[in-house]
């Protein structure tokens, strides 16, 4: 996605923002039945570029999940502001579906970092059998703080749905990273 939406220097930057498309290039978001969205909605990320690869080597399986009709699916679920400014949410295998919804973990992250007690927090789904899905969270208090799960729990419950609130909270130390920072949240599953 790097290559094809990009910021030039004399352009306007957006805090947060990946950038605009640039010339010779396509991006659109789609849901989940291969329809275009609307700017503010939010969808995957597709991209067609004359300089795309055209295929994975010898990984049918991959480049058929890869591609529709030219298009490639980064993976990345993202929305379009009206200014044409692409923003990336989370990954689409990250997504937590439970109780028929999709949530967003970085989301749920959001909000639990906004709480003064939470120094960091990762989010994923854990297997249930009656909801696909149950929502955990992993939280790092800060140096000296106390956290109980009742108190997270009634915190995150003021800013979102019942059904985008963690079913379980794990107090940890530290949650596992790579070098450059990124959550290893295959570690945590």
């Amino acid at each position: 996605t790097a290559s094809v939406i990009m910021e030039y220097p004399n352009l306007k930057r957006k805090i947060g923002s990946i950038g605009k498309v640039i010339s010779g290039s396509s991006v659109q978001l789609w849901d989940e039945n291969g329809r275009e969205l609307a700017p503010g909605q939010i969808g995957e990320i597709v991209v067609k570029t004359t300089g795309m690869m055209s295929g994975y080597f010898r990984d049918d399986f991959t480049q058929s999940a890869s591609f529709t009709d030219g298009w490639f699916h980064t993976g990345d679920l993202g929305y379009q502001d009206i200014e044409g400014y692409f923003f990336i949410v989370d990954r689409r295998k990250d997504m937590i579906k439970t109780l028929g919804f999709a949530v967003s973990p970085s989301e749920v992250e959001g909000v639990l970092l906004s709480h003064h007690g939470v120094q960091d927090a990762a989010v994923i789904g854990v297997q249930d059998e009656k909801c696909d899905e149950i929502i955990k969270a992993y939280i790092v208090p800060k140096p000296n703080v106390t956290l109980k799960q009742a108190d997270l729990h009634h915190y995150i419950s003021n800013y979102l749905a019942s059904y985008k609130c963690p079913a379980i909270y794990e107090f940890v130390e530290k949650l596992p990273r790579n070098n450059s920072g990124k959550l290893l949240k295959t570690l945590l599953k």
